[in-house]
C-alpha cells in the first residue's frame, strides 16, 4: 500500500490534501491564523502561575534567611550548599526555585515566540485573494472542505479575519513588489471575490452550494 496520496488523486481533490500541497508548493498562499487572543490567554495564564510560584519561592527564601541552622541560612548566598542539601529545608527551596526556573523558561520562550509571529508580515491582500479564489473554484471543489476551520479564510461581514495581524503567511514571496503592481492586482480580484467570499461563507459545512466558477488559479505542482 503506497504511503502517501497524489493530489490530484479522484477523492482527493478541494480535500484537505489538496490544499496542503497548493501550500507546499506556494508558501506565499499558505495563509494561516495567528490566534491572537488565545495566544495572549496562554501567555496570561502563564505570567499568572509564575507570578504564584514567584510569591511562594520568596516566602520559602524567607523563612530559610530566619532558621536557627547556619547551613540553611547559607542558601541565599552558596548556589553550591543549596543545589547540595539534603535537609527537608533545603531540598523545598531548591525543588521550588527549579520549578519556577522551568516555568520562567517557558513563558520566556512563549513571549518570544509570539513576538516573532506578530512582527511577521501577513499576506498580501492579493495573496489572500487567491487563496480564496483557489478554495471557492472548480480546483479547490467549490469550498467542500469538512470538519473545523473549513472557513477558516471565508471573508466577514464585519471584516475581523481581514484585520492587520489576523493571519501569517510562511513567505512574504512578491510581498516587496511595487505598490501599483500590488494594487492593480488586489482591485481586479476585489470584485470577483467579494461574491465569490460570499457564497463561500454562506456555503453550511453540512449542506454545501455547489458553484459553478472557473478555476482562477492553475497550480502545476498540485495538478
Amino acid at each position: 500500500m503506497p504511503d502517501t496520496v497524489a493530489a490530484d488523486s479522484p477523492g482527493v481533490q478541494g480535500s484537505w490534501l489538496r490544499l496542503a500541497a497548493l501550500m507546499g508548493c506556494k508558501p506565499e498562499l499558505a495563509v494561516l491564523r495567528t490566534f491572537r487572543k488565545l495566544n495572549a490567554l496562554r501567555l496570561l495564564e502563564m505570567q499568572s502561575e509564575l507570578v504564584q510560584e514567584e510569591q511562594d519561592f520568596e516566602y520559602i527564601c524567607g523563612l530559610d534567611s530566619r532558621d536557627e541552622c547556619p547551613v540553611t541560612r547559607s542558601y541565599q548566598v552558596d548556589w553550591d550548599v543549596l543545589n547540595g542539601s539534603q535537609g527537608k529545608g533545603g531540598s523545598v527551596q531548591r525543588d521550588a526555585w527549579r520549578k519556577l526556573r522551568d516555568k520562567l523558561e517557558a513563558y520566556n520562550s512563549a513571549v518570544l515566540q509570539q513576538i516573532q509571529i506578530t512582527a511577521h508580515e501577513g499576506p498580501s491582500g492579493h495573496n489572500l485573494g487567491l487563496l480564496r479564489g483557489f478554495l471557492g473554484s472548480g480546483k479547490g471543489n467549490n469550498s467542500s472542505l469538512r470538519g473545523s476551520g473549513w472557513d477558516t479564510w471565508a471573508e466577514e461581514e464585519n471584516g475581523f479575519r481581514n484585520q492587520k495581524g489576523e493571519f501569517v503567511v510562511l513567505s512574504a514571496k512578491y510581498r516587496e513588489r511595487d505598490y501599483f503592481t500590488r494594487w492593480a492586482g488586489e482591485t481586479a480580484l476585489k470584485h470577483f471575490h467579494t461574491f465569490l467570499g460570499r457564497r463561500f461563507k454562506a456555503r453550511s459545512p453540512t449542506h454545501p452550494q455547489r458553484t459553478q466558477s472557473a478555476d482562477i488559479l492553475e497550480i502545476d505542482c498540485i495538478g
